[in-house]
């Protein structure tokens, strides 16, 4: 790599310059690959030591990895950018350098499972474990209290939170719903296909059961249609999908009865719920 120079109001722009000059007292450092189409960026603290250091592309723009050091030379947090945002695993540090916490972001926004630890006098535990989708909390999200036994489950939907599971010794109380559907449309075409996809919120150790009917406008089981059900687990939930293919015009309901049950078998959580669809000839 060589030394480029830049101004102080090119720095100011990146965010991270106090002022220009050799490292040390605050500045930073700027260099280029020696194609030109990398800049890395060093900022320091005052004594000298290294504070940041970020990757960006000819235009200025962070692409690349961005280390933030606590003034020990520990690394505090790292991220990666694509094109201005933040994309791929994101980790955090403590100061003695244990791990703080490992995620993930997408274009942006935090994704997919999220680790939280906390340090205590016997040693560093896992302290919460959360699940987003799209930069918002999504599914189950689970609290370790101080002895590492879970505090409570909370059940996400995209709206925000729908239920909670308390955990106090042996026992645990539920509140709000622990069920929740999505399904792609309710007015079809014979022959076109209808998919829906449910989440059960279901703590660590318990279980869940999902039943589907598909009844007619009077409520009676229509032996003429059958679906596909079937499970995976996501985002600390039983995720249920199902589908069908519609052969007959009419209104029909979609009926899923829910249930989750905790270690014993003991059923904690029951409901039922309807989706009505409206099947016609296509035209």
């Amino acid at each position: 790599m060589k030394r480029i120079s830049f101004s102080c109001k090119l720095f100011l722009l990146f965010g991270l310059i106090s002022s220009c000059g050799k490292s040390g007292n605050g500045d930073t450092q700027l260099f280029k690959s020696e194609n030109g189409d990398t800049i890395f960026a060093r900022t320091f603290y005052e004594d000298g030591s290294l504070r940041e250091e970020q990757m960006f592309n000819a235009d200025t723009v962070p692409n690349g990895v961005f280390v933030s050091y606590y003034q020990n030379g520990k690394v505090k947090y790292e991220n990666f950018f694509i094109d201005g945002k933040e994309n791929g695993i994101a980790r955090g540090f403590f100061e003695n350098g244990e791990p703080r916490y490992l995620g993930k972001v997408e274009d942006g926004k935090k994704d997919s499972t999220w680790l939280w630890y906390e340090q205590k006098p016997d040693g560093l535990h896992l302290n919460m474990i959360e699940n987003y989708l799209n930069g918002k909390l999504f599914g189950g999200q689970l609290k370790f209290n101080k002895n590492g036994h879970f505090e409570w489950y909370k059940f996400y939907s995209l709206d925000g939170l729908l239920g909670k599971v308390s955990f106090e010794g042996s026992e645990s109380v539920v509140e709000g719903e622990l069920g929740n559907i999505y399904y792609d449309q309710d007015e079809l075409d014979i022959g076109e296909g209808f998919y829906s996809k449910i989440y059960l919120g279901v703590p660590p150790g318990w279980q869940s059961r999902l039943n589907v009917k598909i009844l007619d406008k009077n409520g009676d089981l229509l032996e003429t249609e059958s679906g596909d059900l079937r499970k995976t687990e996501e985002r600390n939930t039983d995720a249920y999908h199902f589908s069908f293919e519609s052969k007959e015009q009419g209104t029909y309901s979609v009926k899923y009865s829910m249930h989750v049950m905790d270690e014993k078998g003991a059923i904690e959580y029951s409901d039922t719920l309807a989706i009505r669809l409206s099947v016609k000839e296509r035209h």
